[in-house]
């Protein structure tokens, strides 16, 4: 998997939309990080640790992007290129994103001790979020449309339908420390590049999507 990982990271430097992508990645962390920073405990599980997970997405938005070249797709790494390596960039990714929010709850625990439960609560809610993001893309970089229609209703019912408190309240019963929280996040993300990696193999011989690139890149696709 390391070498996988070094490869897509290294193949990243000749992706498409490089300096925009850079913008989207500065509007999601500041976004994030005025959410946490004004907020509270509960603004951080939802919106503002929601906009760090989407800067973990970039890179492997990046990474597809090369996919669309017939060169890639002629290469003898087309499979590795369309499987393996986007998920060890995603993985690693997420797993940087979420020990970032791990960070940024001991901080808030510091500054809020009271609301030590709900923080850890959220560092699970947040490993999740991180799991639904992994299954679709898994799927949507082949079957764009597809994965959007399942993705949505989900997402929707998750952060503003009630799942997401439904989950708070199940896990209070659990007397969730901030280990256990942290253990059992990446646990989750564990299950999600599992979950990832299967999706992309499964689905490897699709063609790829032309709606799950960039817009000017689609035009000239």
């Amino acid at each position: 998997m390391m070498n996988e990982l070094k490869k897509g990271v290294k193949m990243i430097r000749y992706a498409y939309g490089i300096k925009s992508t850079c913008i989207q990645a500065g509007f999601f962390f500041l976004s994030g990080l005025i959410l946490t920073v004004t907020g509270d405990g509960g603004d951080f599980g939802s919106l503002g640790g929601f906009f760090w997970i989407c800067i973990g997405l970039l890179p492997l938005q990046l990474l597809y992007s090369l996919s669309v070249s017939n060169m890639v797709l002629a290469s003898p790494m087309r499979k590795k290129m369309q499987t393996v390596v986007p998920t060890a960039v995603n993985a690693a990714s997420m797993v940087v994103i979420y020990l970032a929010e791990v960070l940024v709850c001991g901080l808030l625990e510091r500054r809020n001790p009271q609301q030590a439960g709900e923080l850890y609560l959220n560092l699970v809610v947040l490993a999740m979020s991180q799991v639904f993001l992994m299954v679709y893309s898994g799927l949507c970089y082949k079957h764009f449309v597809l994965a959007t229609l399942l993705f949505i209703p989900v997402m929707v019912n998750w952060m503003w339908e009630g799942w997401g408190n439904r989950m708070h309240i199940w896990l209070q019963g659990l007397d969730m420390t901030f280990g256990r929280a942290v253990l059992t996040g990446f646990c989750l993300i564990a299950a999600g590049i599992l979950a990832e990696y299967l999706l992309t193999l499964l689905f490897y011989r699709s063609p790829m999507a032309k709606m799950a690139q960039a817009l000017p890149l689609r035009k000239a696709l």
